[in-house]
């Protein structure tokens, strides 16, 4: 579509243009700022919005921190921040890393404790050790027969009696439940496959 005006109406246009320009140079940088957001604001004021809310993360946020109870099952006065690496605990080798803290979480140094694995009501792992700087490390060993359940003890801290308790679960590395699917996939997928390679070959003898 052509737009075609006349001499009156450009002399029209050129003028407001001129007085928007003029008006525009005594319009501070603040001003400009302050008119945006108003014109935001009231925009804002009439549109509806829609909260999204993200589910919580269930992983595990290292290092988890365990308060130390007492023989008579009261509130200890220590902490224990307790981490591992791989995440997964698996058989295999894993790395237990901790720091352990008073009431007023300062690091305990010259901190003796146990390290102590109890599965099934029996004990199946202690050595006794001491955290010079409050901080130590234990690299333990689990095998198949440690897979599942177990609780993990920071026993007689700083020979006060007092312990920190948490319990953890040893998986297995590759379970059955995916041997039965990857023989079912096999079935599934490759067996129609022989099959009809067979048929064809068979034509041909």
């Amino acid at each position: 579509m052509d737009l075609k005006l006349s001499r009156e109406d450009a002399k029209r246009l050129f003028q407001d243009c001129h007085a928007i320009l003029k008006v525009a140079r005594h319009v501070s940088h603040f001003d400009l700022v302050e008119l945006i957001e108003k014109s935001k604001e009231e925009e804002l004021s009439t549109v509806d919005f829609v909260v999204a809310v993200n589910p919580a993360d269930t992983r595990k946020t290292f290092p988890i921190r365990i308060p130390s109870v007492s023989l008579s099952d009261s509130t200890g006065n220590y902490f224990v921040d307790m981490t591992w690496i791989p995440e997964n605990l698996q058989p295999g080798q894993t790395e237990f890393i901790f720091t352990i803290y008073d009431k007023n979480l300062q690091p305990v140094p010259q901190a003796s404790y146990d390290f102590v694995l109890i599965q099934n009501g029996i004990q199946v792992y202690k050595k006794s050790n001491t955290a010079k700087a409050g901080g130590s490390f234990e690299d333990v060993t689990f095998f198949d027969k440690n897979k599942g359940q177990m609780d993990l003890r920071l026993e007689n801290i700083d020979k006060s009696g007092e312990y920190v308790s948490l319990p953890i679960a040893v998986t297995p590395e590759f379970p059955l439940g995916w041997y039965i699917v990857l023989a079912l996939m096999f079935f599934v997928v490759l067996m129609p496959n022989l099959l009809r390679k067979t048929k064809i070959q068979n034509l041909f003898l």
